[in-house]
């Protein structure tokens, strides 16, 4: 927020918190985000496969393939 001027230094400043840690660590990249994304675009299509799909539907889906 502060990066993209929202919020001023001192807004920025009083908005850090600290959280008790849980011993949870994640590594989320691009590349995981990227792969969750088609394979839930393709269960999405797949389910719509039994229905009539537009010219865009399948363009789209030529695309995640």
């Amino acid at each position: 927020m502060y990066h993209s001027g929202i919020w001023d230094k001192e807004r920025a400043i009083n908005e850090i918190r600290v959280y008790k840690t849980y011993d949870q660590i994640a590594f989320i990249t691009q590349r995981a985000i990227d792969q969750l994304l088609r394979m839930y675009c393709r269960l999405i299509l797949s389910w719509a496969g039994n229905k009539r799909m537009s010219v865009i539907t399948m363009q789209r889906k030529q695309m995640l393939l």
